[in-house]
Protein backbone atom coordinates (compact mmCIF):
# COMPACT_ATOMS: atom_id res chain seq x y z
CA UNK A 1 0.00 0.00 0.00
CA UNK A 2 2.82 2.20 1.16
CA UNK A 3 4.62 1.35 -2.36
CA UNK A 4 1.37 2.74 -4.46
CA UNK A 5 0.97 5.60 -2.66
CA UNK A 6 4.75 6.77 -3.36
CA UNK A 7 4.11 5.95 -7.06
CA UNK A 8 1.19 8.18 -7.01
CA UNK A 9 3.16 10.85 -5.19
CA UNK A 10 6.19 10.39 -7.99
CA UNK A 11 3.59 10.23 -10.69
CA UNK A 12 1.72 13.40 -9.32
CA UNK A 13 4.96 15.53 -9.07
CA UNK A 14 6.19 14.35 -12.62
CA UNK A 15 2.52 15.97 -14.03
CA UNK A 16 3.44 18.75 -11.97
CA UNK A 17 7.27 19.20 -13.09
CA UNK A 18 6.07 18.90 -16.84
CA UNK A 19 3.54 21.38 -16.45
CA UNK A 20 5.80 23.93 -14.89
CA UNK A 21 8.36 23.51 -17.28
CA UNK A 22 5.75 23.36 -20.25
CA UNK A 23 4.26 26.62 -18.49
CA UNK A 24 7.10 28.53 -17.78
CA UNK A 25 8.42 28.33 -21.23
CA UNK A 26 5.86 29.28 -23.35
CA UNK A 27 6.28 32.40 -24.43
CA UNK A 28 4.12 35.49 -22.61
CA UNK A 29 3.30 38.69 -23.53
CA UNK A 30 4.69 39.58 -20.22
CA UNK A 31 7.90 38.80 -21.14
CA UNK A 32 7.73 36.27 -17.89
CA UNK A 33 9.30 33.14 -19.64
CA UNK A 34 12.28 34.81 -20.51
CA UNK A 35 14.09 34.83 -16.96
CA UNK A 36 12.80 30.96 -16.97
CA UNK A 37 15.31 30.63 -19.89
CA UNK A 38 17.43 32.48 -18.21
CA UNK A 39 17.72 29.94 -14.97
CA UNK A 40 17.64 26.98 -17.31
CA UNK A 41 21.10 27.98 -19.08
CA UNK A 42 22.30 28.73 -16.01
CA UNK A 43 22.24 25.25 -14.90
CA UNK A 44 25.07 24.58 -17.96
CA UNK A 45 23.11 21.46 -18.59
CA UNK A 46 24.47 19.62 -21.58
CA UNK A 47 21.20 17.79 -21.59
CA UNK A 48 19.71 20.70 -22.44
CA UNK A 49 21.37 20.99 -25.97
CA UNK A 50 18.67 20.19 -28.12
CA UNK A 51 16.22 22.39 -26.37
CA UNK A 52 18.05 25.49 -26.96
CA UNK A 53 19.12 24.15 -30.70
CA UNK A 54 15.24 24.19 -31.06
CA UNK A 55 14.85 27.59 -29.46
CA UNK A 56 17.30 29.16 -32.32
CA UNK A 57 14.61 28.64 -34.51
CA UNK A 58 12.28 30.46 -32.57
CA UNK A 59 10.17 33.59 -33.97
CA UNK A 60 11.19 36.03 -31.16
CA UNK A 61 13.63 37.74 -30.99
CA UNK A 62 15.35 37.45 -26.93
CA UNK A 63 14.27 33.72 -27.04
CA UNK A 64 17.19 33.20 -29.87
CA UNK A 65 19.34 35.20 -27.94
CA UNK A 66 18.74 33.11 -24.93
CA UNK A 67 19.18 30.19 -27.17
CA UNK A 68 22.10 31.29 -28.69
CA UNK A 69 24.04 32.20 -25.43
CA UNK A 70 22.97 28.77 -23.54
CA UNK A 71 24.13 26.96 -26.67
CA UNK A 72 27.67 29.21 -26.21
CA UNK A 73 27.71 28.05 -22.57
CA UNK A 74 28.00 24.33 -23.13
CA UNK A 75 30.36 24.37 -25.86
CA UNK A 76 34.06 23.41 -25.52
CA UNK A 77 35.54 27.01 -26.26
CA UNK A 78 33.03 29.07 -24.54
CA UNK A 79 32.22 30.87 -27.91
CA UNK A 80 28.98 31.64 -29.32
CA UNK A 81 28.84 29.63 -32.90
CA UNK A 82 28.88 32.53 -35.70
CA UNK A 83 26.83 30.22 -38.11
CA UNK A 84 23.91 30.35 -35.44
CA UNK A 85 24.58 34.43 -34.90
CA UNK A 86 23.77 35.24 -38.76
CA UNK A 87 20.64 32.58 -38.78
CA UNK A 88 19.49 34.97 -36.07
CA UNK A 89 17.09 38.06 -36.29
CA UNK A 90 19.11 41.33 -36.82
CA UNK A 91 17.49 42.41 -33.00
CA UNK A 92 18.77 39.19 -31.38
CA UNK A 93 22.18 39.46 -34.22
CA UNK A 94 22.83 42.76 -31.91
CA UNK A 95 21.95 41.82 -28.56
CA UNK A 96 23.66 38.81 -29.10
CA UNK A 97 26.98 40.46 -30.14
CA UNK A 98 26.91 43.08 -27.05
CA UNK A 99 25.64 39.96 -24.62
CA UNK A 100 28.90 37.91 -26.04
CA UNK A 101 31.49 40.71 -25.68
CA UNK A 102 30.34 41.68 -22.32
CA UNK A 103 30.56 38.36 -20.97
CA UNK A 104 33.34 37.00 -22.63
CA UNK A 105 32.16 34.32 -24.81
CA UNK A 106 32.67 35.33 -28.25
CA UNK A 107 36.85 34.60 -29.36
CA UNK A 108 38.92 36.53 -31.23
CA UNK A 109 38.48 33.95 -34.43
CA UNK A 110 34.78 34.30 -34.01
CA UNK A 111 34.86 37.99 -34.23
CA UNK A 112 36.97 38.13 -37.10
CA UNK A 113 34.29 35.69 -38.53
CA UNK A 114 31.47 37.92 -38.02
CA UNK A 115 33.08 41.20 -38.80
CA UNK A 116 33.82 40.00 -42.17
CA UNK A 117 30.55 38.58 -43.50
CA UNK A 118 28.96 41.87 -45.47
CA UNK A 119 25.76 41.51 -44.18
CA UNK A 120 26.12 42.03 -40.05
CA UNK A 121 24.60 45.49 -39.40
CA UNK A 122 26.66 48.43 -38.53
CA UNK A 123 26.20 48.40 -34.93
CA UNK A 124 27.59 45.06 -34.30
CA UNK A 125 30.09 45.48 -36.85
CA UNK A 126 31.24 48.73 -34.77
CA UNK A 127 30.90 46.81 -31.10
CA UNK A 128 33.41 43.60 -32.44
CA UNK A 129 35.58 46.71 -34.32
CA UNK A 130 36.20 48.63 -31.79
CA UNK A 131 36.91 45.92 -29.23
CA UNK A 132 39.67 44.14 -31.63
CA UNK A 133 41.11 47.52 -32.19
CA UNK A 134 41.49 47.73 -27.81
CA UNK A 135 43.00 44.10 -27.73
CA UNK A 136 45.62 45.54 -30.79
CA UNK A 137 44.54 43.57 -33.10
CA UNK A 138 44.33 45.20 -36.57
CA UNK A 139 40.80 45.77 -38.37
CA UNK A 140 40.56 46.79 -41.70
CA UNK A 141 40.41 50.49 -42.28
CA UNK A 142 37.91 50.12 -45.17
CA UNK A 143 35.48 48.66 -42.16
CA UNK A 144 35.93 51.92 -40.10
CA UNK A 145 35.31 54.51 -42.91
CA UNK A 146 31.92 52.76 -44.18
CA UNK A 147 30.66 52.82 -40.56
CA UNK A 148 31.99 56.50 -40.26
CA UNK A 149 28.74 57.42 -42.85
CA UNK A 150 27.02 54.97 -41.36
CA UNK A 151 23.34 55.79 -41.43
CA UNK A 152 23.00 55.33 -37.42
CA UNK A 153 24.00 58.77 -36.55
CA UNK A 154 26.07 57.39 -33.03
CA UNK A 155 27.84 54.15 -35.06
CA UNK A 156 29.09 57.31 -37.73
CA UNK A 157 30.48 59.44 -34.84
CA UNK A 158 32.21 56.66 -32.85
CA UNK A 159 34.00 55.40 -35.53
CA UNK A 160 34.90 58.31 -36.88
CA UNK A 161 36.56 59.00 -33.22
CA UNK A 162 38.55 55.51 -34.10
CA UNK A 163 39.39 56.64 -37.07
CA UNK A 164 40.79 59.75 -35.48
CA UNK A 165 41.89 63.05 -38.29
CA UNK A 166 40.16 66.41 -37.98
CA UNK A 167 38.42 66.51 -40.59
CA UNK A 168 36.53 63.01 -39.97
CA UNK A 169 35.77 64.67 -36.63
CA UNK A 170 34.38 67.86 -38.43
CA UNK A 171 32.09 66.15 -39.92
CA UNK A 172 30.55 63.75 -37.94
CA UNK A 173 30.31 66.84 -35.09
CA UNK A 174 28.56 69.01 -37.90
CA UNK A 175 26.27 66.39 -38.50
CA UNK A 176 25.44 65.55 -34.40
CA UNK A 177 24.65 69.24 -34.64
CA UNK A 178 22.22 69.44 -37.42
CA UNK A 179 20.74 66.19 -36.28
CA UNK A 180 16.87 66.36 -34.34
CA UNK A 181 17.18 66.94 -29.79
CA UNK A 182 16.13 63.09 -29.79
CA UNK A 183 18.21 61.85 -31.85
CA UNK A 184 21.53 63.87 -30.72
CA UNK A 185 20.75 63.10 -27.05
CA UNK A 186 20.43 59.15 -27.98
CA UNK A 187 23.38 59.11 -30.22
CA UNK A 188 25.77 61.17 -27.41
CA UNK A 189 24.57 58.85 -24.81
CA UNK A 190 25.80 55.86 -26.66
CA UNK A 191 28.84 57.15 -27.93
CA UNK A 192 29.61 58.38 -24.60
CA UNK A 193 29.44 55.34 -23.34
CA UNK A 194 31.48 53.04 -26.09
CA UNK A 195 34.53 56.03 -25.52
CA UNK A 196 34.16 55.03 -21.53
CA UNK A 197 34.35 50.96 -22.66
CA UNK A 198 37.50 51.69 -25.38
CA UNK A 199 39.15 55.29 -25.03
CA UNK A 200 39.91 56.16 -28.34
CA UNK A 201 42.75 58.33 -28.89
CA UNK A 202 41.19 60.71 -30.33
CA UNK A 203 38.31 61.45 -28.06
CA UNK A 204 39.93 63.13 -25.14
CA UNK A 205 40.43 66.54 -27.48
CA UNK A 206 37.14 66.22 -29.05
CA UNK A 207 35.34 65.95 -25.82
CA UNK A 208 37.11 68.72 -24.32
CA UNK A 209 36.60 70.59 -27.16
CA UNK A 210 32.42 69.81 -26.49
CA UNK A 211 32.86 71.23 -23.45
CA UNK A 212 34.78 74.44 -23.97
CA UNK A 213 33.58 76.03 -26.99
CA UNK A 214 30.04 73.90 -26.36
CA UNK A 215 29.26 73.63 -30.45
CA UNK A 216 26.58 71.70 -29.78
CA UNK A 217 24.68 73.68 -27.15
CA UNK A 218 25.17 70.12 -24.42
CA UNK A 219 22.34 70.34 -21.84
CA UNK A 220 23.95 70.57 -18.34
CA UNK A 221 22.98 66.62 -17.83
CA UNK A 222 24.76 66.21 -21.46
CA UNK A 223 27.53 68.51 -19.92
CA UNK A 224 28.01 65.89 -16.92
CA UNK A 225 28.12 62.26 -18.60
CA UNK A 226 30.65 64.17 -21.10
CA UNK A 227 32.62 64.89 -18.56
CA UNK A 228 32.28 61.93 -16.77
CA UNK A 229 33.98 60.20 -20.16
CA UNK A 230 37.02 63.19 -20.45
CA UNK A 231 37.82 62.08 -16.83
CA UNK A 232 38.39 58.58 -18.33
CA UNK A 233 40.33 59.09 -21.14
CA UNK A 234 42.28 61.79 -20.27
CA UNK A 235 42.48 62.82 -15.87
CA UNK A 236 44.59 66.10 -16.53
CA UNK A 237 42.07 68.01 -19.25
CA UNK A 238 39.16 66.12 -17.35
CA UNK A 239 40.12 68.10 -13.75
CA UNK A 240 40.53 71.21 -15.22
CA UNK A 241 37.38 70.74 -17.35
CA UNK A 242 35.58 69.14 -14.10
CA UNK A 243 37.71 72.91 -12.28
CA UNK A 244 35.42 74.89 -15.05
CA UNK A 245 32.08 72.87 -14.76
CA UNK A 246 31.78 72.47 -10.78
CA UNK A 247 29.16 75.80 -9.40
CA UNK A 248 30.79 78.11 -7.11
CA UNK A 249 28.02 77.54 -4.79
CA UNK A 250 27.00 73.86 -5.39
CA UNK A 251 24.02 72.73 -4.41
CA UNK A 252 23.75 69.14 -2.39
CA UNK A 253 22.89 66.92 -5.73
CA UNK A 254 25.58 69.14 -7.65
CA UNK A 255 28.27 67.82 -4.62
CA UNK A 256 27.23 64.12 -4.79
CA UNK A 257 27.41 63.63 -8.35
CA UNK A 258 30.54 65.88 -8.74
CA UNK A 259 31.98 64.19 -5.87
CA UNK A 260 30.75 60.30 -7.91
CA UNK A 261 32.72 61.69 -10.92
CA UNK A 262 36.25 61.60 -9.42
CA UNK A 263 35.47 58.54 -7.57
CA UNK A 264 33.65 57.13 -11.04
CA UNK A 265 37.37 58.02 -13.01
CA UNK A 266 39.59 57.05 -9.51
CA UNK A 267 40.95 60.44 -8.93
CA UNK A 268 41.79 61.41 -5.27
CA UNK A 269 38.57 63.27 -3.47
CA UNK A 270 41.19 64.86 -1.07
CA UNK A 271 41.00 68.36 0.75
CA UNK A 272 41.28 70.02 -1.93
CA UNK A 273 38.08 68.39 -4.07
CA UNK A 274 36.25 68.64 -0.63
CA UNK A 275 37.11 72.44 -0.46
CA UNK A 276 35.74 72.65 -4.36
CA UNK A 277 32.49 71.51 -3.29
CA UNK A 278 32.24 73.20 -0.29
CA UNK A 279 31.51 70.11 1.76
CA UNK A 280 30.83 70.12 5.36
CA UNK A 281 32.19 66.91 7.17
CA UNK A 282 29.18 66.57 8.96
CA UNK A 283 27.18 65.47 5.87
CA UNK A 284 27.23 61.48 6.68
CA UNK A 285 26.74 60.57 2.95
CA UNK A 286 29.28 63.18 1.29
CA UNK A 287 31.95 62.14 3.82
CA UNK A 288 31.50 58.95 3.24
CA UNK A 289 32.20 59.14 -0.38
CA UNK A 290 35.07 61.52 -0.05
CA UNK A 291 37.00 58.72 2.51
CA UNK A 292 36.22 55.85 0.11
CA UNK A 293 37.06 57.56 -3.06
CA UNK A 294 40.58 58.50 -1.49
CA UNK A 295 40.73 54.75 -0.37
CA UNK A 296 40.18 53.94 -3.54
CA UNK A 297 42.70 56.57 -5.29
CA UNK A 298 45.61 55.27 -3.33
CA UNK A 299 44.28 51.35 -2.94
CA UNK A 300 44.79 51.94 1.05
CA UNK A 301 44.72 48.90 3.30
CA UNK A 302 41.52 50.81 4.51
CA UNK A 303 39.82 50.76 1.12
CA UNK A 304 37.32 48.17 1.22
CA UNK A 305 36.36 49.00 5.30
CA UNK A 306 35.57 52.42 4.01
CA UNK A 307 33.84 51.35 0.77
CA UNK A 308 31.62 49.35 3.00
CA UNK A 309 30.76 51.80 5.47
CA UNK A 310 29.55 54.10 1.94
CA UNK A 311 27.61 51.16 0.78
CA UNK A 312 25.95 50.77 4.46
CA UNK A 313 24.59 54.45 3.35
CA UNK A 314 22.03 52.70 1.08
CA UNK A 315 23.47 55.90 -1.63
CA UNK A 316 22.57 53.37 -4.93
CA UNK A 317 24.90 54.75 -7.16
CA UNK A 318 27.48 54.56 -4.52
CA UNK A 319 26.94 51.06 -4.17
CA UNK A 320 27.23 50.55 -8.44
CA UNK A 321 30.68 52.58 -7.71
CA UNK A 322 31.95 50.17 -5.58
CA UNK A 323 31.05 47.38 -7.89
CA UNK A 324 32.56 49.13 -10.78
CA UNK A 325 35.41 49.62 -8.76
CA UNK A 326 36.66 46.08 -8.53
CA UNK A 327 37.70 45.85 -11.64
CA UNK A 328 40.54 48.18 -11.35
CA UNK A 329 41.38 47.18 -7.62
CA UNK A 330 44.48 44.49 -6.40
CA UNK A 331 42.64 40.99 -6.02
CA UNK A 332 43.59 40.54 -2.77
CA UNK A 333 41.64 43.99 -1.72
CA UNK A 334 38.87 42.83 -4.29
CA UNK A 335 38.62 39.49 -1.87
CA UNK A 336 38.14 41.21 0.77
CA UNK A 337 36.07 43.82 -0.10
CA UNK A 338 33.48 41.36 -1.35
CA UNK A 339 33.68 39.31 1.59
CA UNK A 340 32.57 42.20 3.34
CA UNK A 341 29.75 43.09 1.15
CA UNK A 342 28.52 39.66 1.05
CA UNK A 343 27.61 39.37 5.07
CA UNK A 344 24.31 41.26 5.68
CA UNK A 345 24.88 44.25 8.31
CA UNK A 346 22.94 43.75 11.55
CA UNK A 347 19.24 44.63 10.68
CA UNK A 348 18.52 46.70 13.58
CA UNK A 349 15.20 47.36 15.60
CA UNK A 350 13.20 47.00 12.73
CA UNK A 351 14.85 43.13 11.78
CA UNK A 352 14.86 43.58 8.43
CA UNK A 353 17.87 44.42 6.25
CA UNK A 354 16.91 46.68 3.07
CA UNK A 355 16.11 44.85 -0.24
CA UNK A 356 18.94 46.93 -1.96
CA UNK A 357 21.65 45.41 0.77
CA UNK A 358 20.16 42.30 0.24
CA UNK A 359 20.24 42.39 -3.67
CA UNK A 360 24.19 44.04 -2.65
CA UNK A 361 25.05 40.81 -0.44
CA UNK A 362 24.03 38.32 -3.20
CA UNK A 363 26.02 40.09 -6.02
CA UNK A 364 28.98 40.30 -4.20
CA UNK A 365 28.89 36.29 -2.99
CA UNK A 366 28.24 35.67 -6.44
CA UNK A 367 31.41 37.33 -7.56
CA UNK A 368 33.25 36.05 -4.06
CA UNK A 369 32.49 32.55 -5.74
CA UNK A 370 33.90 32.99 -9.08
CA UNK A 371 37.41 34.63 -7.60
CA UNK A 372 37.88 32.82 -4.40
CA UNK A 373 35.06 30.15 -4.27
CA UNK A 374 36.64 28.65 -0.41
CA UNK A 375 35.71 32.29 0.83
CA UNK A 376 32.31 32.09 -0.49
CA UNK A 377 31.64 28.06 0.62
CA UNK A 378 33.13 29.33 4.15
CA UNK A 379 30.95 31.95 4.37
CA UNK A 380 27.85 29.44 3.67
CA UNK A 381 28.83 27.02 6.03
CA UNK A 382 29.32 29.98 8.99
CA UNK A 383 26.13 31.23 7.92
CA UNK A 384 22.92 29.79 10.52
CA UNK A 385 20.34 27.77 8.95
CA UNK A 386 17.45 29.39 7.58
CA UNK A 387 19.17 32.71 8.00
CA UNK A 388 18.67 35.41 5.71
CA UNK A 389 22.39 35.34 5.62
CA UNK A 390 22.29 32.04 4.65
CA UNK A 391 19.16 32.06 1.92
CA UNK A 392 21.20 35.34 0.48
CA UNK A 393 24.64 33.08 -0.13
CA UNK A 394 22.17 29.99 -1.43
CA UNK A 395 20.88 32.51 -4.23
CA UNK A 396 24.22 33.69 -5.01
CA UNK A 397 25.56 30.27 -5.27
CA UNK A 398 22.77 29.22 -7.21
CA UNK A 399 23.69 32.06 -9.82
CA UNK A 400 26.87 30.84 -9.74
CA UNK A 401 26.69 26.87 -9.78
CA UNK A 402 29.51 24.28 -10.17
CA UNK A 403 30.00 20.63 -8.65
CA UNK A 404 32.24 22.13 -5.40
CA UNK A 405 29.27 24.64 -4.57
CA UNK A 406 26.36 21.73 -4.78
CA UNK A 407 28.85 19.33 -2.70
CA UNK A 408 28.74 21.74 0.19
CA UNK A 409 24.63 22.63 -0.10
CA UNK A 410 24.40 18.60 0.22
CA UNK A 411 26.11 19.27 3.59
CA UNK A 412 23.86 21.53 5.06
CA UNK A 413 20.94 20.60 7.48
CA UNK A 414 17.29 20.54 6.14
CA UNK A 415 14.72 19.76 8.12
CA UNK A 416 11.60 20.42 5.34
CA UNK A 417 11.00 22.46 2.45
CA UNK A 418 10.80 26.02 3.59
CA UNK A 419 13.10 28.57 1.15
CA UNK A 420 16.58 28.36 2.48
CA UNK A 421 15.54 24.19 2.40
CA UNK A 422 14.40 24.50 -1.10
CA UNK A 423 16.99 26.49 -1.70
CA UNK A 424 19.91 23.94 -0.31
CA UNK A 425 18.04 21.04 -2.33
CA UNK A 426 18.07 23.01 -5.91
CA UNK A 427 21.72 23.87 -5.24
CA UNK A 428 22.37 20.15 -4.18
CA UNK A 429 20.50 18.63 -6.75
CA UNK A 430 22.67 20.52 -9.40
CA UNK A 431 25.67 18.24 -8.74
CA UNK A 432 26.60 15.03 -9.96
CA UNK A 433 26.09 12.56 -6.81
CA UNK A 434 23.25 10.85 -6.48
CA UNK A 435 20.33 12.27 -4.37
CA UNK A 436 18.25 9.68 -1.76
CA UNK A 437 14.67 9.12 -2.56
CA UNK A 438 13.43 11.67 0.40
CA UNK A 439 15.55 14.56 -1.77
CA UNK A 440 14.08 13.31 -5.18
CA UNK A 441 10.51 13.65 -3.93
CA UNK A 442 11.31 16.68 -2.01
CA UNK A 443 11.92 18.28 -5.50
CA UNK A 444 9.33 17.46 -6.68
CA UNK A 445 7.79 19.45 -4.27
CA UNK A 446 9.20 22.38 -4.99
CA UNK A 447 9.36 22.05 -9.27
CA UNK A 448 4.91 21.88 -8.18
CA UNK A 449 5.41 25.39 -6.13
CA UNK A 450 6.63 24.24 -2.76
CA UNK A 451 9.37 26.01 -0.76
CA UNK A 452 8.18 29.38 -1.70
CA UNK A 453 11.33 29.58 -4.35
CA UNK A 454 10.76 32.47 -7.32
CA UNK A 455 9.84 30.72 -10.34
CA UNK A 456 12.79 30.31 -12.40
CA UNK A 457 14.52 28.20 -9.32
CA UNK A 458 10.77 26.44 -9.82
CA UNK A 459 11.72 25.71 -13.56
CA UNK A 460 14.98 24.70 -12.41
CA UNK A 461 13.92 22.27 -10.09
CA UNK A 462 11.33 21.04 -12.57
CA UNK A 463 13.83 20.24 -14.97
CA UNK A 464 16.17 18.76 -12.16
CA UNK A 465 13.48 16.50 -10.85
CA UNK A 466 12.47 14.94 -14.65
CA UNK A 467 16.57 14.38 -14.84
CA UNK A 468 16.75 12.77 -11.75
CA UNK A 469 13.90 10.75 -12.33
CA UNK A 470 15.11 9.61 -15.56
CA UNK A 471 12.30 11.27 -17.70
CA UNK A 472 14.88 13.89 -19.86
CA UNK A 473 13.87 13.17 -22.86
CA UNK A 474 9.98 13.92 -22.08
CA UNK A 475 10.60 16.49 -20.32
CA UNK A 476 12.89 17.69 -23.86
CA UNK A 477 9.85 16.76 -25.58
CA UNK A 478 7.58 18.81 -23.19
CA UNK A 479 8.84 22.05 -24.10
CA UNK A 480 10.05 21.41 -27.22
CA UNK A 481 6.84 20.78 -29.24
CA UNK A 482 4.66 23.87 -28.03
Amino acid sequence: MMAGTAAAADSDSTDAAMRQLRDATRPQRSGSHLPNLAALRNLKDPALRPFFYQLAQHPEWAVQVHAVLGLAELGSDDSIDPWLVQQVSSQARGTLVAEALDSDLIGTEQMLQLLAWPLLEPRPSLMLAADLVTSDIEVEQAILEELAVASELDVALFASLMLGGEQVLEEATTRLSHSSGRERHLAMTNTLRLIRIYRPPAAAAWLDGLLDANPLSLTSDDRYWTLLALLNVDAELGMAAWRREVPSVPSRQTQVRYALLLMEAGLPTDAVARARLAIDSGDTLLDAMMRAGEAAALETPDCPRLVVALVETGHAASAEWAFRLLKRMDKALAIELLSMLAVLPDPGEGGIVHPRRQQVAIRAAEMLYEQDAKAALALLAAADDDSPQQEVLLLALLQAGSDDASLAAAGLRRIGVGHADAMTLLLAARGTTSLPTADRRALGIIAAGGGRVQQPLQTQAAWLYLKRMGLTERALAAVTNQ
